[in-house]
């Protein structure tokens, strides 16, 4: 009995944090080039985000897309964006892409964030992707109670602690928290 209240009692904490959970943000800066990001993989499994950004060339310039940084499962890029000059004449609308390889990576949950080469790295933009069904924890085809109570049993623990499950990690951050539960709930039925 002890046991079902627990988990009824994690249950509605998981519907109350998926409401507040972010999965991913989108911010435009007035005037000031714009981003949007794309998360795709190729025919040979290897993860990519395209950037998008758009400006005007009489006040931006784009001097070097920078290189993707990898902490555990967050990817960061800083883009080298010149905005203290600008053309004489005529604005114009430029619209640049480049495509970051982010490698093949494994089943999980990822966050790619470009940041702004201001001196505090301040957001620009963010998306968070998954790679294969990271939700199904035992790999049953389908999210369901049991992959809710596999998380809820590892709640609290990180790696190196015994009772910590790495496959309850769906973040990849050496710990089990209410963000690897809120995603498990957010697929169930699935």
């Amino acid at each position: 009995m002890k046991s079902r209240f627990s988990l009824m009692l994690i249950f509605l904490l998981l519907m109350l944090s998926f409401f507040t959970c972010h999965f991913s943000t989108s911010m435009a800066i007035g005037g000031a080039p714009e981003a949007t990001l794309e998360f795709w993989m190729d025919e040979n499994q290897t993860a990519f985000v395209t950037v998008t950004i758009a400006f005007f060339k009489s006040g931006y310039n784009l001097t070097d897309w920078g290189t993707v940084v990898r902490n555990v499962s967050d990817f960061y890029a800083i883009p080298q964006i010149d905005g203290s000059g600008g053309d004489i004449g005529i604005p114009m609308f430029y619209e640049l892409v480049h495509n970051y390889s982010l490698g093949q990576l494994d089943e999980g949950v990822y966050t790619f964030t470009l940041l702004h080469d201001d001196p505090l790295h301040t957001l620009w933009e963010n998306m968070v992707f998954e790679i294969g069904f990271p939700a199904d924890i035992n790999d049953d085809g389908k999210v369901d109670i049991r992959d809710i109570a596999i998380v809820a049993l590892a709640f609290g623990t990180h790696n190196p602690d015994p009772d910590y499950n790495p496959d309850a990690d769906i973040y990849y951050d050496g710990k089990v928290d209410i963000k690897d539960i809120a995603f498990t709930a957010m697929h169930f039925g699935e």
